[in-house]
């Protein structure tokens, strides 16, 4: 069985091994029932609370992925001039030296990408949350942080992209599933940044399959791919236990940092090390009681919860409620605490998105192999309506933007403003950048089509994904 740096293998039965792996990863969230709130006179420990609900779920340390993953980042040698060249968008364009360079840097990392592969293969995955004080004020993960583990995913995908302009399209796909497996571990943690980090290292697997679907054109089976990844990557969870535990956060400052120092039963001043980046000074707050700041803090994160589960112009309507909300309570702990929820709503819509693109690819790929041309419509590569209802850009409620473009095609999401602007971009490189105005173009990738191909898969799709 052949091997490479830090993978398994590239047999077909090993990616096959992969994904069933994939399956049986163990889901570490929260379910216990809710901490009480917050007291002033006899504080909660929401650290150790967290901690005790998710630990409940590894079964020991020995196999807790998390001790791999601090492996792999212990040994990660990071190369700058490796990881801006592999970052650029079009591995087509590396030039020779930064294909060498790249290869450079994967063979130099091939303990931590050892690392990476045993933690990616352990179900359960924690990463511990401690405090030097006590309060989740200067609240810290037990290392690796989050971008470590992001930059450790980037070296992956630099190495899969490399196997894919050597034509090992297999070796490939068994990168991809490492990272989807990173992500789904990173994606389960308990706090909002661990989420945000977990969608770009999603995104960054589903640049790679979109990359191999330009590279391979019609010479790759991309109904076995399908067939290998279906278990492996799934659209992201919505992040319920997240928003709660930032609220804990909250709770935590409230009962152990804030001071009532003129005695009227308000607190109007946060202290303690750190201070919301002030280190060593207080901060003054319009004054509230403690019931009061329970309220505001819950009263944003439940409507935050609530605008997750609705259509786009709906979310869209809901942050802008929420940072008027949060304009009204300026001088608050709840805007000390500076909540995402326009960053994290619109990133989980665009790994949406990106996951619809690629499914829509591989189909339209797969009714090219069997029928030797490009569908006149979208639905003819798939009919089935359960199909369109699950591939859908979630910036506007239905199917992906599709036309025949001469021996190719065009495939675009409508982008942030909701609306079908033709195909036209507010970029002019031909990437598939994101911005508040015009659509984004996922295909043609970059700015040349790639005509596929006449050659046949090596095993003919008999059934179209489903």
């Amino acid at each position: 069985m052949s091997t490479r740096n830090g993978d398994p293998g590239t047999t077909k039965s090993n990616i096959a091994r992969n994904a069933v792996l994939l399956g049986a990863v163990l889901v570490c969230s929260a379910r216990a029932a809710d901490p009480p709130l917050p007291n002033a006179a006899s504080p909660m420990d929401y650290i150790a609370w967290i901690n005790a609900q998710y630990s409940a779920k590894v079964p020991n340390e020995s196999e807790n992925a998390a001790v791999q993953y601090h492996a792999a980042a212990r040994a990660y040698v990071p190369n700058n001039a490796a990881g801006r060249a592999a970052r650029k968008p079009n591995p087509l364009s590396w030039t020779g030296v930064e294909r060498d360079i790249i290869h450079t840097w994967v063979t130099a990392n091939k303990a931590a990408l050892t690392h990476l592969a045993k933690a990616a293969e352990t179900d359960a995955c924690y990463f511990q949350l401690r405090s030097d004080t006590g309060a989740m004020l200067t609240l810290k993960l037990d290392d690796p942080a989050p971008g470590t583990l992001l930059r450790l995913c980037h070296l992956v995908a630099a190495r899969a992209r490399l196997t894919l302009l050597e034509g090992k399209h297999d070796a490939a796909v068994v990168d991809v599933l490492t990272i989807f497996r990173v992500y789904h571990h990173i994606q389960n943690q308990p706090l909002l940044m661990q989420y945000v980090t977990a969608l770009e290292m999603a995104e960054l697997a589903y640049d790679v399959l979109l990359d191999l679907a330009r590279v391979a054109g019609q010479d790759v089976d991309y109904y076995a791919i399908y067939q290998t990844l279906r278990i492996a990557e799934r659209s992201p969870r919505r992040p319920v236990h997240q928003f709660e535990h930032q609220k804990l956060i909250g709770f935590d400052l409230a009962q152990r940092s804030l001071r009532d120092k003129d005695g009227d039963g308000k607190f109007e001043t946060l202290t303690g090390p750190g201070g919301l980046g002030r280190p060593g000074r207080d901060v003054r707050l319009r004054p509230q009681t403690l019931d009061e700041i329970v309220q505001d803090l819950n009263t944003y994160y439940s409507q935050a919860m609530t605008a997750f589960v609705v259509d786009w112009p709906e979310a869209q309507d809901a942050a802008k409620k929420l940072a008027e909300a949060l304009r009204k309570k300026e001088g608050t702990l709840l805007t000390h605490l500076r909540p995402r929820f326009a960053r994290v709503a619109l990133g989980m819509r665009r790994l949406i998105a990106k996951r619809s693109v690629l499914h829509t690819i591989f189909r339209l790929h797969a009714f090219h192999a069997k029928q030797g041309h490009w569908p006149e419509k979208l639905v003819d590569a798939m009919p089935s309506k359960s199909v369109q209802e699950k591939l859908v850009d979630p910036f506007s409620g239905g199917l992906l933007q599709y036309r025949r473009l001469g021996e190719g095609f065009l495939l675009y999401s409508v982008g942030e403003n909701g609306k079908d602007d033709g195909g036209k971009t507010s970029t002019s490189d031909g990437l598939p950048n994101w911005q508040p105005d015009g659509d984004v173009i996922f295909w043609p990738r970059f700015d040349t089509p790639l005509v596929p191909t006449t050659s046949q898969p090596t095993t003919s799709p008999t059934t179209q994904p489903a």
